[in-house]
């Protein structure tokens, strides 16, 4: 009898600690960072981060040939910057480098500290973009490189036309969303411009009136070239 009871003792201890573990642990795979992920016609504007983001993430895990979970788990767990995760996305591509290993080495030095220190081959040592870091550019020249390298070669838009567009005060997330949204639905991308810019609508609004909430944009990006029926 006494064996029995501290047969249960011990079945009980250890159910407790896993459902503690599992308490502790189930809020970093589910972290729901953003509270407002559809359209909300009283409130606007509240989607748009989330809509902005989600598309973004989905666009670079496509370029990248990564997991959209892989890209929002470095986020969340490693509290990679959008800009550091984007170089050294870019940086594991052409080197073979592992992400994680190169922004645990970005934590103590600088991006020209790191490709000092990892395997260069010829033709990345002519690449816009290691150049740009090597000369010890910010990090937003280098990834909005990366980005205008990435639309470019994902939408057949001159680079040029694109470093116009920012020029008028748009971020790389918001065209991105653009280009989505005038590939997905055949829209004149200055047609979509001009919702935003001139009537004013939220971005999440105008995808929802194209029939879009964010999470459905979110998947679209994942595979641009897929057109609406």
């Amino acid at each position: 009898m006494t064996a029995m009871k501290s047969i249960v003792c011990m079945l009980t201890l250890f159910l407790l600690a896993t459902t503690v573990q599992y308490a502790w642990s189930e809020p970093v795979v589910n972290c729901h960072c953003f509270r407002n992920r559809t359209f909300n016609p009283d409130d606007r504007f509240a989607a748009d981060d989330y809509l902005l983001t989600t598309v973004f993430n989905s666009l670079t895990a496509g370029y990248f040939g990564v997991e959209k979970r892989r890209i929002v788990m470095l986020k969340m767990k490693g509290g990679a910057q959008n800009d550091e995760l984007l170089i050294a996305l870019y940086i594991e591509r052409h080197t073979q480098t592992d992400v994680e290993e190169l922004m645990d080495m970005k934590k103590n030095k600088t991006w020209q500290q790191v490709l000092e220190e990892i395997p260069i081959d010829e033709s990345f040592g002519k690449d816009k973009v290691y150049k740009l870091l090597i000369e010890g550019a910010s990090e937003t020249q280098a990834a909005g490189q990366i980005t205008a390298t990435m639309l470019s070669g994902m939408f057949g838009i001159p680079a040029e036309n694109l470093d116009e567009m920012i020029e008028q005060k748009f971020s790389w997330r918001q065209l991105s969303l653009a280009l989505i949204l005038a590939d997905y639905t055949g829209t004149d991308m200055q047609s979509i411009i001009a919702l935003q810019r001139k009537q004013q609508l939220s971005w999440s609004e105008i995808a929802h009136n194209f029939g879009l909430e964010p999470e459905q944009a979110g998947k679209i990006a994942e595979n641009p070239s897929r057109k609406k029926q």
